[in-house]
């Protein structure tokens, strides 16, 4: 188990919200989630774990982003509003 420092998990205008990680048997869910950092190419890291998820398991369905574009969905709202705001100027 382990808590963290609060922080915003969906929106960066959102107000800072506690997290706490539970081991996965502790909580069983239909989804798991794997965080992986590396200094390698993310294409070619999520490739090569793709790979080896299926050959622990083939009907393993397997979803691989990376960072900076998840970030791009959460930020899209702000760019967005700061582009209105610099064409008003």
């Amino acid at each position: 188990m382990g808590v963290v420092e609060d922080g915003k998990y969906l929106s960066l205008n959102e107000d800072r919200q506690p997290a706490m990680f539970l081991p996965f048997l502790m909580s069983p869910s239909g989804a798991a989630y794997l965080i992986v950092r590396s200094h390698r190419d993310p294409q070619q890291l999520a490739a090569e774990m793709r790979s080896k998820l299926r050959e622990l398991d083939a009907g393993l369905p397997v979803d691989t982003q990376t960072w900076n574009s998840l970030l791009q969905t959460v930020l899209f709202p702000s760019r967005m509003a700061t582009m209105a705001l610099v064409s008003w100027a």
